[in-house]
C-alpha cells in the first residue's frame, strides 16, 4: 500500500519535474497506467520515479508533510525538483480534502500521522492505517469498509465516530467518553472483544 499522497515524477527539464497523481488513489501502478508512464526498460522509464508526500504532524499545512522517494533518489534529481514536487503533491492533497472530508475507494495509509484536524471525516472502501495517531479529535469521523489500524490511540474526544466493516484494534485506548460512537464487527479494547 502506497502512502498518502503518492505520485509519479516525470523529468521535464534539467531542473523540474511534473507530478502525476490520481484523486482517491495512491497506487503508483494505477497512476502509471492512467497516464501511460513507462516503468521498466526504455528511455522514458529512466526519466520517472515514484514519490510520496507523507503527513506527519497534520493534514492541512505543507510544513506538516515529509517528501520521500518510494524507491530511490535518481541521479538526475535536483533540490529544485524536490521543491517543485512537494508543491505539486501538496496541491493534490488539498484537492483530496473537500468540505473537511477525504474519500478513497481503496485503502488509505496515514500511518505516520500524529494528529488529525477537528471535525475531519475520512471515509475509505477498504482500510485506514493511522497507527501513530494517539488522539481522535472532537467531531472526527473514521469510516472503513474493512479495517482500521489505530493501535496507538489512547483517547477519543466527545463526538468522535468510528465505523468499521470488519476489525479495529483499540488496545491502547484507556477510556471511552460519552458521545463516542464505535460500530464494528470486531472491536478489540484492552484485549477484550466488545
Amino acid at each position: 500500500m502506497c502512502q498518502f499522497k503518492s505520485g509519479v515524477a516525470v523529468k521535464i527539464s534539467e531542473d523540474d519535474v511534473k507530478i502525476f497523481t490520481l484523486k482517491g488513489e495512491d497506487s503508483h501502478t494505477e497512476i502509471r497506467k492512467e497516464y501511460n508512464i513507462r516503468d521498466g526498460v526504455g528511455a522514458g522509464s529512466t526519466r520517472q520515479t515514484p514519490v510520496e508526500l507523507i503527513p506527519v504532524r497534520g493534514l492541512l499545512k505543507k510544513e506538516d508533510y515529509k517528501f520521500v522517494f518510494d524507491a530511490y533518489r535518481p541521479d538526475w534529481w535536483t533540490d529544485n525538483m524536490t521543491v517543485s514536487a512537494t508543491n505539486q503533491l501538496f496541491s493534490a492533497v488539498l484537492a483530496e480534502i473537500v468540505n473537511n472530508t477525504i474519500k478513497y475507494e481503496g485503502s488509505l495509509d496515514l500511518r505516520s500521522l500524529t494528529t488529525l484536524p477537528k471535525g475531519i471525516t475520512i471515509e475509505v472502501g477498504e482500510n485506514i492505517n493511522l497507527d501513530s495517531l494517539e488522539v481522535l479529535p472532537e467531531g472526527a469521523i473514521l469510516k472503513a469498509g474493512e479495517d482500521i489500524y489505530i493501535n496507538s490511540l489512547t483517547s477519543m474526544s466527545k463526538g468522535a465516530t468510528i465505523k468499521v466493516g470488519r476489525y479495529i484494534d483499540l488496545n491502547s485506548l484507556t477510556t471511552l467518553p460519552k458521545g463516542v460512537t464505535i460500530k464494528s464487527r470486531n472491536t478489540f479494547l484492552k484485549n477484550k472483544i466488545i
